[in-house]
Parts: C-alpha cells; sequence; structure tokens
C-alpha cells in the first residue's frame, strides 16, 4: 500500500506560495509593460525636450524588462525546486 507519508520528504509549501507570489507580480509587470510599450509606440518626440522625455520613458521601460526577466529566472528556479522536490515525495510514497 506504499509507505506513511511521514516516512517521505517533505515538499515546502513556502515554496509553491513564492511561485504563486512570483506569477502575480510577473502578470502585473506584464501588464505595465504591456501599457508601457503601447504608450512608446504612440509617441513621435521632434524636439530636444520631447526626445529627452521619451529616451526616460524607454530607459523605465528597459528596467522593468530587466526586472521581469530576473523575476521569471528566480521563479523558473523555484518552480524547478519545488518539481522536484513533489518528484522525490511521489517516488518514496511509490516504494
Amino acid at each position: 500500500f506504499g509507505k506513511p507519508l511521514a516516512a517521505c520528504p517533505k515538499i515546502n509549501m513556502d515554496l509553491k506560495t513564492q511561485i504563486e507570489v512570483n506569477k502575480t507580480s510577473l502578470d502585473e509587470m506584464e501588464s505595465l509593460t504591456s501599457a508601457m510599450k503601447s504608450d512608446l509606440e504612440s509617441q513621435n518626440p521632434k524636439t530636444r525636450r520631447e526626445i529627452d522625455a521619451y529616451n526616460q520613458k524607454v530607459e523605465q521601460y528597459n528596467q522593468l524588462i530587466a526586472q521581469i526577466n530576473s523575476l521569471l529566472a528566480e521563479t523558473k528556479a523555484f518552480i524547478n525546486e519545488y518539481n522536484g522536490q513533489v518528484e522525490t515525495f511521489n517516488t518514496c510514497l511509490a516504494n
């Protein structure tokens, strides 16, 4: 019938919670980048002042993209770790 649950390594549920928090943050950040991208694409700066303002918005957009990429990499690592724990737990139960 398999092993008792206590005999198998526990799955870190805090890790799962952090994955969900990160996913929510990523969704919000991606929404923001989409709005920022639309704003940037709609602009046609002509004066030095407009160009400077546009370049500042581009820099903010690029910084947000970098944050998204960093959080995405972290989340993927958490997912891999969590999936490994689940696999180890399931293997333990089956043996």
